[in-house]
Order: C-alpha cells, then structure tokens, then sequence
C-alpha cells in the first residue's frame, strides 16, 4: 500500500462526522506497541466487543505521543459496556475487582523481576499481563464516563465502583514507565524485545505506529509527520470558531491568566492562580494543580484525575473541550465559566 493510499484510508476512519479523536501522553515506544495490540484484539477477546480498527501512535519531535482514534469506535465500546453495567450490577464489581487484581498483579511483577534479564526471561507473561490491565482500566474508565454523563442518581452505586477502582490504579502505567525505561526497555516494540537477545535490539528514532484492520506498521518518522499534520488540519478545521467548550465541574467563575502545559517537565512552571490548560491532567499534575485556580483540559469527563482534584480543591475546571490547548496560549487572560461550560478570552 502506497503512503498516499494508506493516508487516505487513515483519514477516511477519522472525519469530522465520526469525531477524531486524540490525546498526548508522556508514554514509551513500548507501552504504544502493547496498547495498540490491546486495541485491537484483548478488547475484543476480553469483552466481546468489536475492536477498534485503527489507532495511529505518532511520536513528535519533542518526545510525547499523540494518539489517534476514532471517536465513533470508543463511544460504541463505552456505550455497550456502560448499558451492561448498568443492567448487571454484578457484572460491575467483577471488572472493578479485577482491575484491582491486575493493578496488584502488575505491581508485584515489577517487585520480583527487577533486572532486565530476569524481565525478559518473563516477557511474554509481562506483555500478556500488562495488555490485560490496559483492557481493563480502559473498561472502568469509558463506561463509567459514559454513565455519570446520564446525570442519574440511579446509577450512583455503579459509577462510583468504577471511579474507585479506576482511582486504584491510577498510578500503575507512570510506574511502569518508571520501570522500562530504568531497564533500557521503553524504545522497543514488545515483539522485539521477545526475539532478541538484550544487546540486540534496534531502537527506533522517532519511531510511529498505525494500528489498522488488525495489522500494525510501523512508519518513517517523515511519512508519520505528514499523516499526522493532514489529522490534524482535518480535525481543526471540524472545531469550528466557537472557541473553548467542554463538561463544566464544580460549577463557579474565575478569572485568570492561562499557562498551557503540554510537557511534564514544564509543570514547575505554574505559578499561583494561573489557569492550567493541559490535554488531561494525571497523578504528576497534583502539586501544580493545588497551585492553579482553574484546570481546562482538551480531554476527559465526570470521572477523570482533572475532574476529581478540581472538586477536591474547590476550583473550577471545564474537561473534554477538545482544543484548549490549540485555542488558548500561555499569558491569554480568560475567564473559565464552569456553570456554562466555556472558556472566554478577555481583552486586556
């Protein structure tokens, strides 16, 4: 298949009509290669859920991924799991409870193979166990999200089963970050690292994968640019000029000046009373959000990290608006209005 055909075919998956969406993370070469073959095929065996076709991991030039997906795919997956789990309490507490057990299990896997020759010797117990927790954490996270934006206290219980057990292993992938990137493991696809021998492996410079119809490539970093770059442009051009929207929490007003944090190691940046805007807010993000006076983020909903610290430290946040990030820049003095939702730009 030629570049331009490939693209074509990418960019088809991802039109405006079926909601494109992405997301940028601070994750390894490694954790892609085994979060896509959990895509597109531990979903489906786990839940008996249609795989999600295609997801495209394009590493920039500054080092994070940005990954692609179709938005029509995961509101399917969310959708069929949230009903479920609305009809079956029990079915609930059984994949909150297991992804409790794969967040210990993953854990004490670390404990017990702490060299990277004792890890390999184990690799495809790893690679097995740490798609299985993918699956599941996203099992917990989606659904749930797609259940508290019914608004009904009917489901009460169910979402905060959910959000208890995805609050419990929140920290695992950060810690197995940690972990293969300390062993040397984080720029290897995982098929590489089983086949060869410790000293043996390729690294891949900028490396970018495309998960699609089952198969996976892995693309030049120039081919990947320019698939990454007509995304984008497509993407943006959908948002439209209606400026910053998204799911509003702990309802209140605010003013302040924006810091727009996309790199982990820019967090120290934040000063006090700023407007944090970033594509979603993790674990690492606490010290800079009990700084901020509001959170915006391109991502999430009801029960993600930004979602839950803001109605901890009483200030308002806007998840899931898709271009924060791309629309607001760092010094924008904006008001954040989380009672309507938006974000508005203020002249100064």
């Amino acid at each position: 298949m030629t570049p331009v055909i490939l693209h074509e075919k990418v960019l088809s998956r991802l039109r405006p009509h079926e909601h494109a969406e992405y997301t940028v993370r601070d994750i390894s070469f490694l954790a892609c290669s085994i979060f896509g073959h959990c895509y597109q095929h531990d979903i489906q065996a786990i839940f008996n859920i249609n795989p999600f076709s295609l997801t495209f991991w394009y590493e920039r030039e500054d080092g994070n991924i940005v990954l692609y997906r179709s938005g029509k795919e995961n509101f399917e997956f969310s959708k069929i799991l949230a009903e479920e789990f609305c009809l079956r309490p029990e079915y609930v507490s059984a994949v909150a409870m297991k992804l409790k057990s794969l967040t210990d299990e993953v854990r004490s896997f670390l404990t017990l193979h702490p060299s990277r020759e004792e890890v390999l010797r184990e690799w495809d117990a790893f690679v097995h166990l740490y798609s299985e927790f993918f699956a599941y954490h996203q099992a917990c996270y989606w659904p749930g999200d797609y259940i508290a934006k019914l608004k009904s206290t009917e489901h009460k219980n169910t979402i905060d089963c959910l959000s208890e057990a995805y609050a419990y292993n929140e920290m695992v992938i950060p810690e197995v970050e940690a972990y293969v990137r300390k062993l040397n493991l984080a720029d290897y696809h995982y098929q590489e690292a089983a086949s060869s021998s410790p000293t043996a492996h390729t690294k891949h410079p900028l490396p970018s994968l495309l998960f699609l119809d089952g198969g996976m490539m892995i693309l030049p970093f120039n081919e990947a640019k320019k698939l990454h770059e007509a995304i984008q442009k497509d993407y943006e051009g959908s948002l439209g000029e209606g400026g910053v929207r998204g799911l509003g929490v702990n309802h209140r007003k605010i003013r302040g000046s924006v810091r727009v944090i996309i790199d982990l190691a820019d967090l120290e940046m934040v000063q006090p009373g700023e407007i944090l805007v970033t594509t979603m807010t993790r674990p690492q993000y606490n010290s800079a959000i009990k700084k901020a006076a509001a959170i915006v983020t391109d991502e999430g909903g009801i029960l993600c990290h930004a979602a839950i610290l803001a109605r901890e430290f009483d200030i308002p946040c806007i998840v899931g608006t898709k271009n924060a990030t791309q629309f607001l820049h760092t010094g924008d003095m904006v008001e954040v209005d989380a009672d309507g939702g938006r974000v508005i730009k203020i002249l100064v």
